[in-house]
């Protein structure tokens, strides 16, 4: 049996919006090349002293954490869920540990714990989820940094550098290396993926899935605006029953054979792109837009693409910073592997938006916050449902033992 959807009909962002901005943008990149050529030496003096100041700041960094090596912090969240299929109210408690160690200017190590306790209470058509405590590995691998080269081998966490859609907080085993060739880098990430998501029992033996992201990116800055503007592919393979019996609930086209043996429909794999702008308008006010897009080119159109517009202000007022961040998205339901991808903001098959309003006192090393969202189907199906969020956090940044 295969999973139906009857079409909701929503305004689509145009797909050649991010492909039109991207030509535009590299086609003003040579002129500003040409420009930088024809300046004299002393205009291009700070740029050589910017590059040895970012060296300079690596240094500093490996010295504090050898000095100090171990690190802390704590979280507590607290978030409401309420759809037609699902209410539930859940309190996250987190202690973050960090030991990361540079044994000399180029090798180190990073090894992140983390201790959580998770209370919930569901109204659902499904079994209430007990309270539960675990233990997990956040990562551990060994740091190779150098002025040009960044890498990482071990367990880690693919971070926002790449699409946001992309973008998963579960660890994962790779390998990730960044090549510094100012103003451009290049990154490559290879990782395999836990044989299951949320540890489901399978009559079958499920091979580990694996990523692979590739990108380029390029930094610009005109006084004080910043530009990056990134390239890229995205590809799955060797997806697995249990992989897809996660993701039936979360947007994916999967052919349903029993409770806990499924596959996919479509292949995963594509283009992703991101374009983010940032500027200080005032010693006291910034911004920043950003605008994410993915393709999966195995999938059919109006089931294979997925994007989110961003916007963040700051502002800083009596030396306490405010943030308010809002963020728009179209995620159609084969962009991605949504099991395996951001789907506290950005289900596959919904259409949406959220904000959150961050506050940070000046010299207490904590951050607040509070937010919401609401999301809504862009196909009907049995399984998903138009749903609402709030949630409030409660952080402390790292600090030494």
């Amino acid at each position: 049996m295969i999973m139906s959807y009857s079409k909701i009909k929503y305004f689509k962002t145009p797909q050649f919006l991010v492909l039109l901005l991207g030509s535009l943008i590299f086609s003003v990149v040579p002129d500003f090349a040409s420009a930088a050529q024809n300046e004299t030496y002393l205009k291009t003096q700070p740029k050589i002293q910017e590059t040895n100041i970012k060296y300079q700041e690596k240094d500093e960094e490996r010295y504090e954490q050898k000095s100090n090596p171990l690190k802390w912090k704590f979280q507590i969240f607290t978030e409401n869920h309420e759809s037609e299929l699902e209410n539930k109210l859940s309190v996250l408690t987190q202690m973050d540990l960090q030991y990361k160690k540079f044994f000399n200017s180029f090798i180190g190590i990073n090894v992140n714990p983390l201790l959580s306790f998770e209370s919930a209470k569901n109204s659902t058509y499904k079994s209430e989820k007990p309270s539960n405590s675990q233990f997990d590995l956040a990562s551990a691998y060994v740091l190779l940094a150098s002025q040009w080269l960044d890498g990482q081998l071990g367990i880690q966490q693919i971070k926002n550098e790449y699409s946001s859609h992309i973008y998963n907080s579960k660890s994962l085993i790779g390998l990730h290396l960044k090549l510094n060739l100012d103003p451009f880098v290049i990154q490559q990430n290879i990782s395999l993926m836990p044989s299951s998501v949320n540890t489901l029992k399978t009559s079958e033996t499920n091979n580990n899935a694996s990523l692979s992201l590739t990108q380029l990116k390029l930094n610009t800055q005109f006084e004080k605006i910043k530009a990056e503007i990134m390239a890229g592919y995205f590809k799955y393979q060797d997806l697995n029953s249990a992989i897809a019996t996660d993701s039936v609930e979360s947007g994916n086209s999967i052919n349903l054979i029993n409770n806990i043996e499924n596959s996919f429909l479509y292949k995963y794999s594509g283009p992703m792109t991101e374009i983010k702008i940032q500027a200080e308008f005032h010693p006291i006010w910034s911004a920043s837009l950003k605008y994410s897009a993915l393709r999966n080119e195995n999938a059919p159109v109006d089931f294979n693409f997925g994007d989110t517009i961003s916007l963040e202000n700051s502002l800083i007022l009596w030396d306490d910073k405010y943030t308010l961040e809002n963020n728009f998205f179209r995620n159609e339901p084969d962009s991605t592997v949504s099991a395996l991808s951001n789907r506290v903001y950005f289900q596959n098959n919904k259409i949406g938006y959220n904000h959150g309003l961050w506050f940070e006192p000046n010299r207490q090393n904590i951050k607040i916050g509070l937010g919401g969202g609401v999301n809504q189907l862009l196909y009907q199906n049995s399984l998903q449902s138009e749903e609402t969020f709030y949630w409030i956090s409660l952080e402390t940044f790292y600090a030494n033992f």
